[in-house]
């Protein structure tokens, strides 16, 4: 029976019966085609993309393999690694705990930590959480310097303990700038920002995060590290630049310090439910979350304007004409990140005024990664 007949007989039906019967939703349309299209000329094994309006799925695809040289299919649910779009969540679990009562914006590294901060050199115990949330705390960009980079790799503790490990060794020196003053992009920030929501709540971050945000949004996908972990049919494999697959194993990921820099994975559709959230402002937040002052998330220091960096909490926060919506004050705000460990590549544009989510993830790092990504957003835009 052809869909349109087989409606009309169920209406029919149903006004003999008095039922009440909704017509089915349109299903998503199917970008895989122009994915596998988009995979092929970037040279990528796999890529996947989801559309979000107001809260639906409105179009969706993935192409490609999970292992370059193999045959098994990248699939609609295979745990993707976010890379640095993890802090956005960690930013968001941060004003949960704000609107709990247990955080604050403007409390500083030192009052959370008083008994290492008489170790702390003076600059840094003014640092606020505000200022790891927004790239400004003076945390710097490369962990090189005094080799921290190789001792969070050589740390054998829980990921709790090489966070604090951190705070020790980078806070002996003076921070790269006044905290509050300077932008400079830093997975070490965020990860302190994570640091102070550990001595919040007594909880490690891995497992806050699962409890306070996946849960109440239904996302049953979302772990840490690289996704594949039980061989090689458990999830995709992640590729570096040249193409190359990398084992599961020790180098697959970085450090579990980070965690709240950049570690995250789960499947697309489970971080379109995320970044819908942010989508409608916090309307369709769960009750769990509290009073979240949501603009707070999506808004620039002030200072952002002088350098241009336009970077809020987690994410950055830019004007585009696509994105404007209807009202006579809206002016096309839009809020992106990307992220990448090197080994896979993850981009997100929303569009608030529009409730709008675009979202690309390959298994491949690099710049025909970044370029495969931008490129399912751009197939995705078109209506």
């Amino acid at each position: 029976m052809r869909p349109a007949r087989a409606l009309s007989v169920v209406l029919a039906l149903s006004a003999m019966t008095g039922a009440s019967v909704r017509a089915e939703e349109p299903a998503p349309r199917d970008v895989g085609a122009r994915l596998a299209e988009i995979a092929a000329a970037r040279n990528v094994p796999g890529l996947v993309a989801v559309r979000v309006d107001g809260g639906k799925v409105t179009a969706r695809g993935v192409a490609g393999v999970r292992v370059r040289g193999e045959t098994e299919p990248l699939r609609m649910d295979d745990r993707m690694h976010l890379g640095s779009c993890t802090k956005a969540m960690t930013a968001t679990l941060c004003a949960i705990l704000a609107a709990d009562g247990k955080l604050r914006f403007d409390e500083t590294l030192g009052d959370r930590f008083p008994d290492r901060a008489p170790k702390m050199h003076d600059g840094w115990k003014k640092a606020r959480l505000e200022h790891f949330l927004t790239n400004r705390s003076g945390a710097p960009e490369s962990l090189d310097e005094g080799g921290i980079w190789q001792l969070l790799w050589a740390h054998r503790g829980t990921s709790r303990e090489g966070r604090l490990l951190l705070l020790d060794l980078l806070t002996k020196r003076p921070p790269r700038a006044e905290p509050g003053t300077k932008f400079e992009y830093s997975n070490a920030g965020f990860s302190l920002a994570g640091a102070m929501a550990e001595a919040a709540t007594g909880q490690e971050f891995e497992p806050l995060l699962r409890e306070r945000l996946f849960r109440p949004l239904g996302i049953r996908s979302g772990g840490f590290g690289a996704p594949c972990r039980d061989g090689r049919t458990d999830a995709p494999l992640g590729h570096r630049a040249d193409g190359k697959p990398v084992a599961p194993g020790p180098g697959d990921d970085n450090p579990p310090t980070i965690g709240p820099a950049g570690t995250v994975h789960m499947s697309i559709e489970d971080w379109a439910k995320f970044a819908s959230l942010h989508a409608s402002r916090g309307a369709r937040a769960p009750k769990e979350f509290g009073k979240v002052d949501w603009a707070r998330l999506r808004t620039p220091p002030e200072a952002s304007a002088k350098d241009d960096s336009r970077y809020a909490m987690g994410w950055i926060s830019l004007e585009r004409p696509w994105a404007k919506g209807p009202g006579p004050k809206d002016r096309g705000e839009v809020l992106m990140h990307a992220g990448s460990n090197t080994m896979w590549h993850a981009v997100a544009w929303i569009a608030p005024e529009r409730d709008l989510v675009l979202l690309a993830c390959s298994n491949q790092g690099g710049a025909a990664a970044d370029q495969a990504c931008d490129d399912a957003v751009s197939a995705l835009a078109r209506p």
